[in-house]
């Protein structure tokens, strides 16, 4: 049987040959530049396409509605179950301002977190990386923000306090907060979404939260609830003395029996790709499935009123250091 050749027999193909080998190569090499030299490109790529598909005008398909109405109640998208929405009949927050809308937890928080200690951390913490720390009675925990960016939120327990802790990369919002509110224990989470007010932590765009139990909305740059069964109810930070945004030498120096946040901790909704403080990039949340249809914003924003100051998380750093009667292990 005659073999196959790959060789051009007429002059005429032979260039035109060399023209496809030329551009071939031409594709593979800038596909390998922007492999190694764009973070996240295949991310990107996909995210893009998603985009065309649902997000641009005209794209071709269209997402569900953001705001729907039923029975006289106003409810929020939240998640393609029917039962996924927020009621937000009494909303403080204008709907069509809200960003992203990826769905409830679509990063869930921790609810059963894993730790390990100091010279565990000490392998992979470099000394500069800010932390937040928490202690209450004997117990130190220290949360680092390259792994609590990536949840975000987590439920925990220090001491005998049912407290969670929570940090949004994009508003650089770090604190700590219990989570009774009335005698109960609530189960803080995201609700998907993002919003801004040009009166508020600098106009920045900050995580929206809710709660399982009542499935209320609240925004920290304002500390309160903004929807919900539990509206108008503060949030309430820990006592200042009992918790602290600061380094990790600091935290390992002072606090060498501390138990500190594991990394790997993941869901299947998040690319387990490394732990990072800034690991939810735009070409991340691209590359994220569509979420509601957006609305246009029309009118003046809404007039929102912040709750006290002890509901009000301090700047990072602001709070360096636990107070006195908390420190020393």
């Amino acid at each position: 049987m005659a073999g196959i050749s790959f060789v051009a027999k007429t002059e005429k193909a032979r260039r035109r040959q060399r023209l496809f080998y030329h551009a071939l190569f031409l594709v593979l090499l800038v596909h390998a530049v922007l492999v190694y030299t764009v973070r996240d490109f295949a991310m990107l790529t996909r995210g893009a396409v998603a985009w065309l598909i649902h997000g641009a005008p005209g794209g071709l398909a269209s997402g569900p509605k953001r705001v729907t109405k039923a029975h006289g109640r106003v409810y929020l998208w939240a998640g393609q179950a029917p039962d996924e929405r927020f009621d937000i009949t009494e909303f403080q927050l204008d709907p069509a301002r809200l960003h992203w809308g990826l769905g409830r937890e679509y990063f869930p928080a921790l609810t059963d977190p894993k730790f390990e200690p100091v010279s565990a951390a000490d392998e992979w913490l470099d000394d500069s990386r800010p932390v937040l720390v928490v202690k209450i009675g004997d117990d130190v925990k220290a949360y680092p923000l390259q792994v609590l960016g990536v949840h975000e939120l987590v439920n925990d327990m220090v001491g005998d306090r049912p407290i969670f802790v929570a940090f949004c990369p994009l508003a650089e919002l770090g604190a700590a907060y219990d989570r009774r509110i009335d005698g109960r224990t609530h189960t803080f989470a995201l609700s998907g979404y993002t919003y801004d007010d040009r009166n508020f932590w600098d106009g920045r765009e900050a995580f929206v939260l809710w709660d399982r139990e009542t499935e209320s909305l609240w925004w920290p740059p304002i500390g309160k609830a903004v929807s919900g069964p539990l509206n108008e109810t503060p949030m309430t930070l820990l006592d200042q003395e009992l918790w602290a945004q600061t380094t990790w030498d600091v935290v390992k120096q002072n606090h060498p029996n501390a138990l500190v946040l594991k990394r790997g901790q993941w869901s299947s909704n998040i690319a387990a790709q490394d732990d990072s403080a800034t690991n939810i990039t735009t070409m991340q949340v691209a590359a994220m499935p569509a979420g509601p249809q957006p609305m246009r914003p029309s009118g003046p924003r809404p007039h929102l009123d912040a709750a006290n100051d002890g509901s009000i998380a301090p700047r990072w750093g602001a709070n360096p250091s636990l107070g006195a009667a908390a420190q020393g292990d």
